[in-house]
């Protein structure tokens, strides 16, 4: 659904007090000569016009904390005092402080009156430069109250006595507030305003003023060019600092907070509008509270918490409303709207964006006026109008293009890409571009996500996938911008983008990339398992993972980017300086030439993507494939009694299984389309990865589809031991945790099982364990942030293996033990060619489709260091490890047997299948992350049952029997070994399903 997009407030408002203060100051400073006058009329007078005097100077213009009513009943009574007297000119100064203080505080309505009633007087006594003070702030009321003719008379007025004058500092004001007039509709006219008006401040030695034209000029910079802005409003922070003017402080921190809200960092925007407001509130200025209000509501809408933004911008509507803010009721309006939309109410939401109209044209706020109108667009679209929703988008073009604003353009080009069909994607990468040049990662993603939707419709499964990537990652860069805001919080912003998480989700289920759709949901969380597990980090804010094609796409796709935005912005640049002269029209030819050819480079670069990411998938090998490996197990299982060999296949609307025993092969299917399996498949594989949710149902379910069709087969077979040929998305599930609907038993209560792959050389060979030895390595400690310790590892290694070197060691096999500090690289590599078995408990981190990425961790590769990451790929290519012809290589880490499908359709197994590479004879790995408890004692279980055996059960049934002890209860966690809070039992399949046996079994 598009979204509508907020009316970013440039806020004038913000920047108003510093006026207000000096004018104040300016009457102060005639306060001497206006008691000398009304002691000249009246002596008698003398000690009440210096005591309403005495009342107007306790008033201090700087003063970082206000008491509003306190200063109005002070002017009140000293304007009665002045009356009394009759006193003219006690009478002026009076008046024009209470409607300066009416101002300061936003209270414009009440100002009015006020302030015409002071210039009138002040005009009559002849005090030009109050008079002129008070036009100053006289004509920003007008600007409020949106009568932008009567501003700029009272302002020419002012500016007219200060030139006069030769007032430099008053001149600077006035002009700074005539830039602000302009500021929402002529965006030039503004700054040369600001520009005359910083020249004169700084001969002046203005300070005060100089701080507010710096603010003003990063208001008209902000849209598009944040870094230019916020450079600006920074350096104003630094002169208010240096003078104690927090009114204006106050002005520049909030609208730094809006460009780390644009940028994507929340939190920061959220800490920087509180201090701002916190400032506002102290000088009591309910104008800039309600502005500050409406801000942080917006911040709040981008989180998701629509409750929250719209008791904010309730608020402060009552505030505007109240105080006759005109310039800010439309904007707060307009945004009101838009979180009516987005709370799915598109009716109400057309209602208040056409209220907001009239008002944005009527105060000439033209930056307001387009996003309206744009979200205009989206609302007719949304009520099933795409004619009318086209008018209101490319008139929001137009009136963004008067108010040289580059941004909303991008939103316009997006939401006519959603009208779209055929060419939508050449608007939606319009949008995307345009997004980029002006710093909106939040509007990337969102277009980014159009993208995938827009791909996925044209049955372009890859590349909406490669597009949702992106969407998914432009989010989570915000995201992890968010560190230290509330859980709360973090939950309404991924509820607002959890769409786009989960049709990526989806595709890559369908694609059968199923290691790749558990990392994107599992981003969605907000915290992690309270218990330890061996896996992946609690990095919520990592990004996708990506395969090997598709990073070669992306740093392209980024290049090709960046080349469009920097040639978009240079000639952004030309436009808004203009290119009259022969060298700049010369220029200006010249970019828009390799502006064209960039986007035809663009062009070609899209179509390769098309066809790079497409699977090849051969019928002719797969057919090969079935021949090659159900010949093989039926060689093996003819001298094998009791063991049953399953061939799965999944095709488009059908599941074909060949059940090979040592006399016969039988084919048997299940109706199921290819799409709904993968589905069953991961939620299976979701909720047996959460030990907090019951799997019963899938389990059952998946029973009848893979299992019912050969049940009986099996059992006329007197199957005990099932070794399993699994295809596509089912070698992501454990099939031994299906469960019958019949008996309520799990498989592995009947039987044994094993998974095969083409790598299983040696399945028929019988190992000899009289002189076996092992070596176990592992870490328990932790190496880096967000891989925590695995104290369960300890004890884990001493019940495997017997080290003569550690005493605390108890296993039933001799060996070495490898442990934290002694974990390297090359001790591996040395100690791993003496021994038989190899066990490996660590942190193993998958980055599905991508082997230089997924990465067991060590201590070191020399020496003892932070950690190292031994990467699969250099696992594989590594010779100094010579595993060939071990009898069995254990990973009890995290996801070791996971597979993934890269971007070509190709697989790219986990690192249990680099270990049947290396020709090991067996590997166990497992299947999701596992939790440390759990495998260490079903590890210590699963040796001794098969060591002390001695060869009576094979390495699949002393398996099975150690995770029945744990389903069955015989083996509890043991509290000494556990955390707090910590499991009370092992029954869940979490627990005890996720390791597999793969390769020779006996």
């Amino acid at each position: 659904m598009r979204v509508a997009i907020k009316a970013t407030l440039l806020t004038p408002t913000f920047v108003r007090g510093c006026v207000y203060a000096v004018a104040l100051m300016i009457l102060a400073t005639t306060a001497g000569r206006q008691i000398s006058v009304a002691q000249s009329q009246n002596s008698g007078s003398e000690p009440k016009a210096e005591q309403a005097s005495v009342l107007l100077d306790r008033l201090d213009p700087n003063a970082c904390e206000a008491n509003f009513d306190h200063d109005i009943g002070q002017a009140r009574t000293s304007l009665a005092i002045y009356r009394g007297i009759q006193d003219i000119s006690g009478q002026a100064r009076a008046t024009a402080v209470l409607g300066k203080l009416y101002a300061s505080a936003g209270r414009y309505n009440l100002a009015l009156p006020y302030l015409k009633q002071a210039v009138d007087l002040l005009h009559r006594t002849g005090d030009t430069r109050s008079e002129a003070s008070v036009l100053d702030v006289l004509g920003d009321a007008y600007n409020h109250l949106a009568d932008p003719k009567l501003a700029t008379e009272a302002l020419d007025k002012a500016l007219d006595i200060y030139d006069h004058a030769g007032d430099r500092s008053g001149s600077a004001a006035t002009l700074t507030t005539l830039g602000e007039v302009y500021a929402s509709s002529d965006s030039d006219k503004a700054m040369h305003y600001f520009d005359k008006a910083l020249e004169l401040s700084t001969n002046a030695a203005d300070l005060r003023t100089k701080g507010i034209v710096l603010i003003d000029e990063g208001t008209v910079y902000q849209p598009g060019d944040p870094e230019q802005a916020l450079l600006l409003f920074k350096s104003a922070i630094a002169l208010e600092n240096q003078i104690n003017d927090c009114r204006n402080k106050a002005a520049a921190l909030a609208n730094i907070a809006s460009i780390y809200e644009d940028k994507g960092q929340p939190r920061e925007a959220l800490q920087s509008y509180s201090e701002a407001l916190s400032l506002e509130q102290k000088l009591a200025d309910e104008s800039a509270v309600a502005s500050i209000s409406h801000a942080i509501a917006k911040t709040y809408e981008d989180l998701g918490d629509l409750p929250t933004a719209l008791s904010l911008l309730n608020r402060a509507l009552d505030t505007e409303r109240r105080t006759g803010d005109l310039a800010a009721e439309g904007p707060t309006l307009s945004e009101i709207a838009t979180v009516n939309r987005n709370m799915g109410k598109p009716a109400s939401a057309r209602r208040l964006y056409l209220q907001a109209v009239p008002m944005l044209q009527k105060t000439g706020d033209l930056n307001s006026l387009s996003l309206t109108l744009n979200n205009l667009g989206a609302v007719s679209a949304d009520l099933g109008n795409p004619q009318l929703a086209r008018r209101y988008y490319q008139l929001a073009i137009a009136e963004a293009t008067r108010a040289k604003n580059p941004a909303i353009p991008a939103y316009s080009a997006w939401g006519i890409g959603s009208l779209e069909e055929a060419d939508a994607a050449s608007d939606y990468f319009r949008a995307l571009h345009i997004a980029q040049e002006t710093g909106q990662p939040d509007l990337e993603g969102r277009v980014d996500a159009s993208l995938m939707n827009h791909f996925q419709h044209g049955k372009q499964n890859e590349v909406a996938i490669f597009f949702g990537k992106q969407a998914v990652e432009r989010f989570q860069s915000i995201r992890r911008n968010m560190t230290g805001l509330s859980n709360d919080l973090i939950s309404s912003f991924l509820q607002s983008k959890v769409q786009a998480y989960r049709s990526l989700a989806e595709l890559l289920i369908e694609e059968g990339r199923l290691s790749e759709a558990q990392q994107i949901l599992d981003l969605l969380k907000v915290q992690e398992y309270s218990d330890y597990i061996r896996g992946q980090p609690n990095d919520l804010g990592a990004n996708p993972s990506r395969t090997s094609v598709e990073r070669k796409f992306e740093d392209q796709y980024e290049k090709d980017n960046e080349n469009i935005v920097a040639l978009n912005k240079q000639l952004h640049t030309l436009e808004t300086e203009g290119h009259s002269s022969p060298e700049k029209q010369a220029k200006y030819e010249q970019l828009q030439a390799t502006l064209k050819k960039a986007d035809r480079d663009f062009d070609e670069y899209l179509h390769n993507l098309y066809t790079g990411l497409k699977p090849a998938k051969d019928a002719n090998e797969q057919i090969t494939r079935i021949r090659e490996v159900t010949s093989t197990l039926q060689d093996v299982i003819a001298s094998k009694p009791h063991t049953v060999g399953i061939y799965t296949l999944i095709g488009d609307d059908h599941l074909r299984l060949i059940v090979i025993t040592g006399s016969q092969m039988v084919w048997r299917s299940y109706p199921i389309s290819k799409k709904v399996l993968e589905q069953k498949c991961f939620h299976f594989l979701d909720v047996l990865s959460h030990p907090q949710q019951s799997p019963e149902a899938a389990a059952k379910d998946l029973f009848s589809i893979i299992f019912g069709p050969i049940k009986k087969d099996i059992e006329q077979a007197d199957g005990q031991t099932l070794i399993w040929y699994l295809d596509g998305t089912l070698r992501y599930i454990p099939v031994s945790a299906l469960r019958d609907p019949a008996t309520n038993r799990y498989l592995i209560q009947t039987y044994s099982v094993v998974n095969f792959t083409p790598l299983n050389l040696s399945l028929a060979d019988v190992p000899n364990l009289t002189h076996a030895s092992a070596i176990a390595m592992g870490t328990s400690r932790s190496y880096e942030d967000a891989l925590g310790p695995l104290p369960n590892v300890k004890e884990e290694l001493n019940e495997i293996v017997s080290d003569p070197n550690l005493p605390q060691s108890r296993g039933v096999l001799p060996g070495t033990i490898l442990l934290d500090e002694k974990f390297t690289e090359t001790a591996m590599e040395q100690q791993i060619n003496t021994q038989s078995i190899v066990h490996i408990a660590s942190h193993f981190l998958l980055k599905p489709g991508d082997d230089d990425l997924s990465y067991l961790l060590l201590a070191g590769k020399d020496q003892d260091a932070k950690g190292y990451h031994l990467s699969v790929s250099d696992f594989r290519n590594d010779r100094s490890l010579h595993i060939a012809g071990k009898e069995l290589v254990t990973l009890s880490a995290c996801q070791t047997a996971a597979a993934s499908v890269a971007g070509d359709g190709f697989e790219m197994e986990g690192v249990s299948t680099a270990v049947l590479q290396k020709r090991a004879k067996a590997v166990i790995s497992s299947l999701w992350e596992v939790n440390d408890q759990s495998t260490g004692v079903l590890m210590g279980d699963f040796y001794r049952q098969w060591i002390g055996s001695n060869g009576a059960l094979t390495k699949a049934a002393a398996l099975q029997k150690a995770q029945l002890d744990l389903l069955e209860g015989r083996i509890k966690p043991k509290a000494a070994m556990g955390i707090d809070g910590g499991p009370t039992n092992f029954t869940n399949p979490y627990y005890w399903a996720p390791f597999v046996l793969m390769g020779n079994w006996q």
